[in-house]
């Protein structure tokens, strides 16, 4: 987590981020190099082989996850409901309608950032449904935990820029609470460092590879489903690719974009 590589024609350049304050005695670093003769996805993949068999890591949890086994229904940037409800009701009640009136079989339901207490910028405050949102927020089950704005929080946050540990120690104390409680997590606007550091995470079981889907309706030129190179790194360690939601139809009245 506290490693960085840039590449420009002719020059490679890795090692310690130059943001980091301190290096503690007898810290290591290493990288590897690896080469393929049968083209890059095989590659890719071969790369990711070994370093599941480096960390011991298995897919028993991704082929475990509901989540990823069955179709779901979200509410994230892009979606008709993100910050948005029928009218005259609450969240919930627009939620359970969602429910009972689309003729799919979804198993799940994502709830994005709008049901819980936040502060300021819109932090969370407090993990807990609002009354006036989500009422009975108590009664819903819990089967996956999203972590989104990865990128943020890692390039923003002045102490995953300095300590050269703390960004390592933050995923890793998701991942053994995920395990303490037998919930699966799914990153989003990950950078490659988060895919990677989910090698010592076995309850991390998939990631986003694409760009929030409102971005895409936004600005059409940011194609939404490129997400060929992303994934192949993703699952080549382990982790399920997950493209972002997506209208069912062209033209959705009444539907809220925001840009990040």
């Amino acid at each position: 987590m506290a490693t960085s590589l840039s590449q420009t024609i002719n020059v490679l350049e890795y090692g310690v981020m130059g943001s980091i304050l301190s290096i503690p005695a007898n810290y290591n670093h290493s990288m590897i190099v690896f080469y393929s003769s049968k083209g890059i996805n095989k590659g890719i993949r071969e790369w990711g082989q070994m370093m599941q068999r480096a960390y011991n890591r298995t897919n028993q949890h991704r082929l475990n996850d509901l989540t990823i086994n069955y179709l779901g229904y979200y509410t994230d940037n892009g979606a008709y409901y993100y910050y948005n409800t029928e009218k005259g009701i609450n969240y919930e009640e627009t939620i359970i309608n969602v429910y009972h009136q689309i003729p799919l079989p979804f198993h799940y339901i994502q709830l994005d950032s709008w049901w819980y207490y936040k502060g300021i910028r819109d932090g969370v405050t407090e993990w807990t449904g609002r009354p006036d949102i989500f009422p009975d927020a108590h009664d819903w089950g819990l089967v996956l935990y999203e972590q989104d704005w990865l990128d943020r929080q890692t390039i923003d946050f002045l102490p995953t820029r300095t300590d050269i540990h703390i960004g390592q120690q933050w995923l890793m104390s998701m991942g053994e609470a995920g395990e303490k409680v037998g919930i699966n997590i799914q990153y989003c606007m990950n950078l490659p460092r988060h895919i990677l550091q989910a090698l010592q995470i076995p309850r991390v079981t998939h990631a986003r590879t694409s760009i929030d889907y409102a971005v895409h309706l936004v600005f059409p030129i940011k194609a939404q489903w490129a997400i060929g190179i992303s994934s192949m790194l993703a699952d080549a360690i382990g982790l399920a690719p997950f493209k972002d939601v997506f209208w069912s139809s062209s033209f959705e009245p009444g539907a809220r974009l925001i840009k990040n």
